[in-house]
């Protein structure tokens, strides 16, 4: 009769309710944890000069795909911004960084999308190149590649893209060689290129550009 009693007590039974509440919330936060992909996202400071400024270009498709990302309980998100010292830490535990630009040329000619990747001499180069043709996918035209940067004089050097699996033993992106992950730097469009500019330096270009960059890691890690 006293367990009885015991039973009944209006506190023991708010306390056994508040226990299985919390274990319950633990099971299923436990649960999502290892459910998630962590993304990073590589921002830098400086960048390109051109009809628009690199960085701003960059700074509005990021916002706009962190914040996809984060309404997604299946990804967290890792973001890091200003110079490539800065930038390097912090992508321990992150699955895959994706490294942002919007390159210029001196040829107001020069377009396109281009997705470079790990080159195979990388450990990381089969999960990069996989990650890059998911990318691929949501961008219509875009291209897959390697790039070096080659000596052309004392202390100049040039881009040199290449197909990939024809890697060179020449240097590449700092976040590349300086990050131990598979990383994909996306080069969305050039601001030195006024047709490109006029499509996607906008509002809904932005928002474009982000979208399809989501839908693509959605492709790829889920």
């Amino acid at each position: 009769m006293k367990l009885r009693k015991e039973f009944k007590d209006p506190m023991v039974i708010v306390l056994c309710c508040l226990l299985c509440f919390l274990t319950l919330g633990s099971l299923i936060s436990g649960k999502k944890s290892k459910a998630k992909y962590i993304i990073g996202i590589d921002v830098k400071d400086s960048g390109y000069e051109g009809l628009v400024n690199e960085v701003d270009v960059i700074k509005e498709i990021s916002s706009r795909l962190v914040d996809k990302l984060n309404d997604n309980e299946l990804y967290d998100v890792v973001v890091n911004e200003g110079s490539i010292n800065n930038r390097v830490d912090g992508y321990d535990e992150c699955n895959v960084v994706l490294s942002l630009m919007a390159d210029g040329s001196a040829s107001e000619e020069t377009s396109g999308t281009y997705i470079y990747v790990n080159d195979n001499n990388s450990d990381y180069h089969d999960e990069s190149v996989k990650f890059g043709k998911a990318i691929q996918k949501n961008f219509d035209g875009s291209l897959v590649k390697y790039l070096y940067y080659n000596e052309v004089s004392n202390d100049t050097y040039a881009y040199k893209i290449v197909d990939i699996d024809n890697s060179e033993d020449l240097d590449t992106f700092a976040i590349m060689e300086r990050v131990d992950k598979p990383v994909v730097v996306f080069n969305a469009f050039y601001v030195t290129n006024s047709d490109e500019v006029n499509k996607y330096a906008n509002s809904d270009g932005y928002e474009l550009i982000a979208t399809n960059l989501y839908n693509s890691i959605c492709d790829n890690y889920r």
